[in-house]
């Protein structure tokens, strides 16, 4: 299970907690599926308009046109798409030994 919490929140900006980020800081980063690193298994509206993780911290930060998008549903979505994916569920449920 893909778990997150809202860490900051204001329109246009929105940091999640998201513990398996956190558990990439001690992979190499070839070792990361493709996918996870561009993101492959979303698709991003325009009104996204930049993502950033951070592993050591374990965030994941997203820029958005607050006025053109419900940002909430949009990761409600994108973790439910994390979670469809074997690959992704895969790889984060070695993570977790």
């Amino acid at each position: 299970m893909i778990t997150y919490k809202v860490a900051h929140h204001i329109p246009g900006r929105i940091r999640l907690d998201v513990p398996f980020i956190k558990r990439l800081s001690s992979v190499k980063v070839e070792d990361i599926p493709e996918v996870i690193r561009n993101f492959s298994f979303v698709t991003f509206p325009p009104s996204i308009i930049d993502i950033q993780t951070n592993p050591m911290t374990g965030s994941l930060t997203l820029l958005y046109k607050p006025s053109e998008i419900d940002i909430m549903k949009f990761i409600d979505s994108m973790i439910s798409d994390m979670a469809s994916n074997e690959e992704v569920m895969g790889f984060i449920e070695g993570l977790n030994g």
